[in-house]
């Protein structure tokens, strides 16, 4: 039977928090007793265990995981640094890291680069001097200050989504070459041949490899002289200007590809302002699917990346990273998944109405 409980009342006069020792005390087992069943690291007897789990419901006891991180030279914490936490394909790598580490005793500590490479070396250096466990890393851009300061700390870190080129850190990302060259080919099998590339950062290296894809694609049916890459910056007001532009010349493109979802919410702009109809005039295929891509007609298709399976591969790995287990060096790609909807269609179809 359980010892006799103070009330909480009286437990916050003398003593503000229960200890391990206080859940000893009522269950009239051994500090070393609860441990075990609070870590799960010992058989303990069936009687005992349900004794330690209503002293502990009892009492409101929950564990100093600070105090147990510092004995085992551990904080328990994990450092994610973004880029932009407002981007919709970033939040939810994020959100689905964070359901992972609440299975575990982990806490996450979120940063926000800003895609500024100054502000993302001193966010890492913070979580480094916080004494983060490990960290993941989506990287603003191949900012070797960044690395060089993540390698000297050795701290245990994985690059998600912008992996950097013969990277010494275990990198997780999409297929981004596969993806482009799919979603590419799906406009030329359409009879599109003058196809604009509407891209953020080219010297980014997931969206180099996105370049890479179409022109893979241009080239395998004879078009590597018909694409065009429009460089449209990291705001969707930046893409409409930049896309807008290329719309006054005489060979404007019959279909256009948005290499990430901003890219798609400025290319929108611009051909609505444009006086496009969509799909009929032109068509829009955009990389990542967001929830907004539904929202109105047309509904546009997209490129969708496999969150779930980056996050889950990200947080696997470096959890094996932060326990010390020896495994080799892990640079995964995950494929994405093509989702034709109506923003795409034939050039035929779009010259009827055109003309």
């Amino acid at each position: 039977m359980l010892r006799k409980v103070k009330s909480r009342r009286q437990r916050s006069i003398e003593n503000p928090r229960p200890t391990i020792r206080d859940v000893a005390g009522v269950a009239g087992v051994s500090t070393a007793t609860v441990s075990n069943v609070l870590r799960s690291t010992c058989f303990v007897r069936a009687e005992r265990h349900k004794r330690v789990l209503e002293a502990i419901e009892s009492l409101g006891y929950s564990p100093n995981l600070m105090a147990a991180g510092l004995r085992a030279r551990r904080s328990r914490m994990v450092g994610i640094a973004v880029p932009d936490i407002t981007t919709s394909f970033f939040a939810s790598v994020v959100r689905r890291i964070e359901e992972l580490a609440s299975g575990s005793d982990y806490q996450i500590l979120l940063v926000d680069t800003q895609e500024n490479p100054d502000r993302e070396l001193e966010r890492v250096r913070a979580l480094v001097r916080r004494q983060a466990d490990g960290l993941i890393l989506i990287p603003c851009c191949d900012c070797a200050r960044t690395l060089e300061d993540i390698r000297k700390s050795k701290i245990p870190t994985v690059l998600v989504d912008r992996t950097a080129a013969n990277s010494e850190f275990d990198t997780i990302s999409a297929d981004n070459v596969a993806a482009a060259r799919e979603g590419c080919r799906h406009l030329i099998s359409l009879g599109h041949r003058k196809i604009t590339l509407l891209v953020s950062d080219p010297n980014l290296r997931n969206i180099a490899e996105r370049i890479q894809g179409c022109r893979q694609a241009m080239a395998e049916a004879g078009l590597s002289s018909f694409v065009r890459v429009v460089v449209g910056g990291m705001t969707s007001d930046q893409a409409h200007n930049a896309l807008s532009r290329s719309f006054h010349v005489a060979d404007r493109p019959s279909a256009v590809f948005a290499a990430t979802h901003v890219m798609a919410l400025g290319a929108l702009r611009a051909i609505w302002e444009a006086g496009f109809a969509l799909p009929e005039t032109i068509s829009l295929i955009a990389f990542d699917d967001c929830e907004w891509m539904t929202a109105l007609r047309p509904f546009l298709s997209t490129l969708r990346q496999p969150i779930d399976e980056i996050a889950q591969e990200a947080w696997s790995v470096l959890t094996e990273r932060i326990q010390g287990r020896p495994i080799e060096r892990v640079n995964r790609v995950f494929p994405c998944t093509l989702i034709i909807r109506e923003s795409t269609t034939g050039v035929s179809k779009a010259s009827r109405f055109a003309s």
